[in-house]
């Protein structure tokens, strides 16, 4: 579910958050944010029209509008025309940001590298492109770094800026999403909570995924990782 921190919404932790509402149709709003009707757009970017496709994009009947995939890598300066704009308008922007492909990226590469724990997907392949989700140096480089300069601006009094749309679509490494990783932390750490160490040393990265269904552990598993993540992050949110 969507979670207030002051006047800045971080909404989900999937491309799913808001299901359905990208491009639908003014006629049909599909949801409700603080009792106002959800009519989404996607995307939008910044250009030398961005303020008439703003205008546009209310006189279509569109309230919200998600902000092209990228922006959030911008310097929040350089998003200015689009926040004013938006702002005038009474548009509100939900930026987007991908939880994949992050060492792509040039800064977000610099502040993954070192210590920072690769993505294994349930057949035991490594991401080459994004980090394990219980990793708390992608949670910086990826969301704080990005998520925090965008809420300063709705501190700020720019009332646009409404949210951030998490997207974790591993696009590099081929995997449908990146949410539960299999790589030996999170799969040492959930045996060990459950008594199996033995397991953790015996079952390889390619057939873990396979053993836990097998043992009736898959449920288990997740809510352990979501757990750790939950966990973690009220943590590196109060820094």
């Amino acid at each position: 579910m969507p979670k207030q921190s002051g006047a800045f919404v971080a909404i989900g932790l999937c491309a799913i958050a808001l299901p359905g509402i990208a491009g639908a149709g003014p006629e049909k709003p599909v949801g409700q944010w603080g009792g106002e009707r959800i009519r989404c757009l996607a995307y939008l970017g910044v250009s030398d029209k961005t303020e008439e496709q703003v205008a546009r994009v209310r006189q279509m009947g569109f309230n919200y509008v998600l902000a092209n995939p990228g922006l959030c890598d911008s310097p929040v300066e350089t998003l200015m025309p689009l926040v004013r704009a938006a702002d005038k308008a009474g548009l509100r922007i939900i930026w987007v940001a991908s939880m994949a492909n992050q060492f792509s990226n040039p800064a977000l590469r610099e502040a993954l590298a070192g210590d920072t724990r690769r993505f294994v997907g349930a057949d035991g392949r490594v991401s080459p492109g994004s980090a394990c989700p219980t990793d708390p140096v992608f949670w910086w480089a990826v969301w704080f770094n990005r998520a925090l300069p965008l809420a300063r601006l709705a501190a700020q009094g720019h009332k646009s800026s409404a949210g951030l749309l998490l997207d974790p679509e591993d696009y590099s490494g081929g995997f449908d999403e990146t949410r539960y990783c299999h790589d030996d932390l999170c799969f040492y750490s959930f045996c060990e909570s459950i008594g199996r160490t033995d397991a953790a040393a015996a079952v390889p990265a390619e057939t873990r995924h396979a053993w836990l269904v097998d043992n009736g552990l898959w449920d288990r598993y997740c809510a352990f990782q979501d757990e750790q993540v939950a966990k973690m992050l009220p943590t590196s949110a109060a820094r």
